[in-house]
């Protein structure tokens, strides 16, 4: 956001267009749900090891891989293996792979992990 208004600021643009050619919406989606654990007071923390894991939250022995895409697919839940607790956040799929809690990000802000089994 701050490139873009810059970049209005200079061009006197203030397209949306360009707002948005500037946006990488998994990156966006990662940061979103990375607010949301700092909100609730979780230590979330980067997990690499043979896969990369986007969150990981020793408290709660949990997991958060998030993938913004239309079809989630069993390549997408490898990284989370290692998690005894598992939630993958999609763009919009709602469903259970096994252990695996998959739901859309605009629920996530809704779910209270501390109660989540």
């Amino acid at each position: 956001y701050l490139v873009w208004l810059f970049e209005a600021f200079v061009t006197g643009n203030v397209s949306f267009q360009s707002f948005f050619r500037l946006i990488d919406e998994s990156r966006l989606a990662e940061n979103f749900v990375a607010s949301e654990l700092l909100k609730a007071g979780h230590d979330a923390y980067f997990y690499q090891n043979a896969a990369e894991l986007d969150f990981y939250i020793p408290k709660l022995q949990m997991g958060i891989e998030v993938k913004y895409k239309e079809k989630i697919t069993r390549d997408d839940i490898k990284s989370l293996e290692k998690a005894q607790k598992k939630i993958l956040v999609s763009k919009h799929t709602f469903e259970t792979k096994g252990d695996t809690f998959i739901l859309p990000i605009y629920f996530f802000p809704l779910l209270d992990l501390t109660h989540y089994v």
